[in-house]
């Protein structure tokens, strides 16, 4: 209780004694932002509160190069200061790139300095109401379904966006999601791309880097990939147990068959029940657990070492996620859990099995957990099935995608309904 009382203090001696400084940024914004505001130069901000490894960063980075590439000034902005190695991606001017520390005089200073009289909000809504009212333009992207959210984080967010711009989702069954949540009904879906060229260009250089031969697996082995981080969105466990369920029904052989998952540690928990559930299953030998790959070898990975890839998830934002957009750009058959995406333009591409939860607005923390802390999904079967089917006839199942189809999952294609938003 007394650390409660000495940390919720402390913020607000600070929040006080920010206030004069914050006063004097708004003053000092709306004299230049009067002044410069129908100026040809002005330059968006790309807003988030950490820039560390995930789809969302994957994006933002995508889209502050995509926006460059437009002959626009774009800037990454910040919350805190979680920024792993995107800081090497910026065009050699640190300028380009401001952490905040959560401080809104320090946001405001530099969007005067910039000009930034866009902001371009991913899943953070800091300082978004004082912005808005400012005159600064405000889109926000909805990144997930944020199952997550208590009530009470549902009313705040709700209540940031209320005056919102323009709110974008990633999908189509994100964009349900959140308006079944938030009653809202102005709400736009542009998917994600995935920078196809450099994607193209990583996987000529590093070709030879990525093989079966690295992870100790023979030539004629079988390989089932799960590349996504270690969170619990992605329901690792629902793949041990479809594969247990597989290998004992004989629906593939096991002897030829290794699955393979790889990704960051964003959940430390459901790392060590993975790790546990693979060290009790009686197949373990046919379970590799690896490092992150690294992001230019990617494509290289998926070309040269799975025969399929599967992303068995309870929820996602993006649908398609990047990974599984890099994998059909890869020509790899793809298997996923149906979040909406027998109504997309990808369903013919993709190999889809039922959801583990028929309804997830309906799910809290704890049913969320109870359902991936298990192995024994109500989608098991059904992932066991699917996968064997096409493990046994991979070739068969390769997505051949259209360029039409390959245009559309490409970031410029992304950018560009965003600037149409911008501009």
């Amino acid at each position: 209780m007394l650390n409660k009382i000495k940390y919720h203090t402390r913020n607000l001696i600070i929040a006080i004694l920010s206030i004069p400084s914050t006063v004097i940024a708004i003053i000092r914004f709306k004299v230049s932002f009067r002044k410069h505001k129908n100026d040809s130069d002005t330059s968006i901000g790309l807003l988030v509160d950490e820039l560390n490894s995930g789809g969302l960063e994957n994006i933002v980075m995508g889209l502050y190069k995509g926006y460059r590439s437009n002959s626009i000034n774009s800037y990454i902005l910040i919350t805190n200061n979680k920024i792993s190695n995107y800081i090497d991606e910026l065009e050699d001017d640190p300028r380009q790139f401001q952490i905040l520390y959560s401080n809104k005089a320090r946001l405001l200073n530099y969007c005067r300095i910039n000009k930034i009289y866009t902001i371009h909000y991913h899943f953070s809504t800091f300082a978004m109401r004082l912005v808005h009212s400012l005159g600064i333009k405000t889109i926000y992207t909805v990144h997930n379904t944020y199952v997550w959210f208590t009530p009470k984080m549902w009313r705040n967010l709700k209540r940031n966006l209320k005056k919102c711009d323009h709110i974008v989702a990633v999908s189509d069954f994100a964009k349900e999601f959140f308006e079944k949540k938030t009653n809202f009904n102005n709400i736009i879906t542009i998917n994600n791309g995935v920078d196809i060229a450099q994607l193209k260009k990583n996987l000529n250089n590093n070709k030879n880097e990525q093989t079966k031969a690295l992870y100790n697996i023979k030539p004629d082995t079988k390989v089932i990939a799960m590349v996504s981080s270690f969170s619990e969105q992605k329901y690792h466990l629902s793949l041990i147990g479809a594969m247990e369920t597989a290998f004992k029904k004989n629906l593939c052989d096991h002897e030829k068959t290794m699955i393979i998952m790889c990704g960051p540690i964003i959940d430390k928990i459901i790392f060590k029940k993975v790790r546990q559930a693979i060290k009790k299953s009686p197949y373990s030998k046919n379970f590799i657990v690896e490092k992150p790959i690294n992001p230019p070898e990617i494509g290289a990975f998926l070309q040269n070492v799975p025969d399929i890839v599967v992303l068995p998830s309870l929820y996602e934002g993006g649908v398609p996620p990047l990974l599984i957009i890099e994998a059909l750009i890869c020509n790899k058959p793809v298997i996923m859990t149906d979040l909406n995406i027998s109504d997309s333009p990808f369903a013919k591409y993709i190999q889809v099995v039922p959801q583990a939860c028929n309804d997830l607005s309906t799910l809290d923390v704890k049913g969320i957990r109870k359902i991936v802390y298990s192995k024994k999904s109500s989608n098991c079967n059904a992932l066991a099935v699917t996968i064997s089917k096409v493990i046994n006839d991979s070739k068969k199942y390769a997505p051949n995608l259209p360029s039409n189809i390959l245009s559309d999952l490409d970031v410029h294609t992304m950018t560009k309904k965003y600037l149409s938003l911008i501009r």
